[in-house]
């Protein structure tokens, strides 16, 4: 119960949250099973109301690529996609499941820079400082689910249930596609997310380290991972 609350305070006192979750030695568990409750109930919602296969195709459809693909073989996409339904609704689940866990990726990649910048707390202490880093997900999970029964399930594309970012604004259907990709990157959820990220490393790392230094380090890779996400829009 001491977690959920915790979780709850990083939203609107984190350095306050960060402190006790670092002088209580809390792990990172609860807001992984959280995080995960959350994914399973947006899939079961999701696949049971949205063709997941007819909704993989209209995302793949928007693929200039799929200009040069004869009408026979799209009717042999649309058929792979109707026949491996199963499939898809499973890995949609195992996705739920093994998201929460990318925070032990995240924790790694910065307790390594912190490690060298000179913090002296261990790797736990960065892994539960990311899971608890990773709340506002949950709002953004709750957000999707509005969302799902605000948009018809036979319009519906997959990047509109980010709703709290840029691109609920915009038509996939006519934006080009880096455009498209960039305003999902810049939710709201995932510039919190970041927010937190800085306030909590600020709180179990080093104290040498400044607010901007622990900015540059901790918001350069999230830039890497968009322009990795947006070149190839923007390219093909």
């Amino acid at each position: 119960m001491r977690a959920i609350t915790l979780m709850l305070k990083t939203l609107w006192s984190p350095g306050a949250a960060f402190a006790e979750i670092r002088e209580a030695r809390i792990g990172p568990w609860v807001p992984i099973a959280v995080t995960i409750a959350f994914g399973l109930l947006n899939t079961f919602l999701l696949t049971n109301r949205v063709d997941v296969g007819d909704a993989l195709m209209r995302e793949f459809m928007r693929n200039p690529q799929v200009s040069n693909m004869s009408a026979e073989q799209l009717a042999e996409m649309r058929q792979g996609m109707e026949q491996g339904a199963p499939l898809i609704r499973a890995a949609f689940y195992g996705i739920a499941v093994a998201f929460p866990f990318a925070s032990v990726i995240v924790a790694g990649l910065y307790f390594g820079i912190f490690l060298v910048l000179g913090s002296r707390s261990g790797f736990m202490s960065f892994w539960a400082t990311t899971a608890f880093a990773f709340t506002p997900m949950m709002i953004g999970s709750i957000a999707s689910i509005g969302v799902m029964y605000t948009i018809p399930p036979a319009a519906m594309q997959l990047g509109q249930l980010n709703v709290l970012s840029p691109a609920v604004f915009l038509d996939p259907n006519v934006e080009a596609g880096a455009i498209y990709a960039l305003a999902q990157a810049l939710s709201l959820t995932t510039i919190w997310t970041l927010c937190l990220l800085i306030i909590g490393y600020g709180v179990v790392g080093t104290k040498r380290s400044s607010t901007t230094l622990r900015s540059v380090v901790v918001v350069t890779p999230w830039l890497l991972t968009v322009a990795l996400r947006v070149l190839p829009a923007l390219l093909f």
